[in-house]
């Protein structure tokens, strides 16, 4: 689950592409958002935070992680995460051109 206890289970495994997939999770389902660039997720996998409530705060305030309708974060059609999250963040852009990409894949 979603949750501390469920944090806490990952992150003693020690293992960090199961903490990735764990906060990827998060990013979508809790935070419904998308992210941007995976190489962020990947080194705040590497050293995870100890608590859920520290990992949402890093995650909502990560220039990796596109929160909602933010103007200031660009998703990639071509690698943004194939989610209702991620279709958002494209159409936000109001591009017909990245839609086409995105919808392409």
């Amino acid at each position: 689950p979603l949750t501390d206890e469920g944090n806490q289970a990952i992150i003693t495994q020690q293992d960090a592409e199961q903490t990735a997939t764990f906060m990827r999770r998060v990013v979508e389902e809790r935070l419904n958002a998308t992210i941007v660039d995976a190489s962020g997720l990947a080194l705040l996998a590497a050293s995870p935070p100890s608590s859920m409530y520290d990992l949402l705060r890093l995650l909502e305030g990560a220039s990796w992680v596109c929160l909602g309708n933010r103007l200031d974060c660009m998703a990639d059609p071509s690698t943004v995460n194939l989610t209702e999250a991620g279709f958002q963040q494209i159409l936000a852009q109001s591009s017909a051109s990245q839609m086409a990409t995105f919808v392409a894949r």
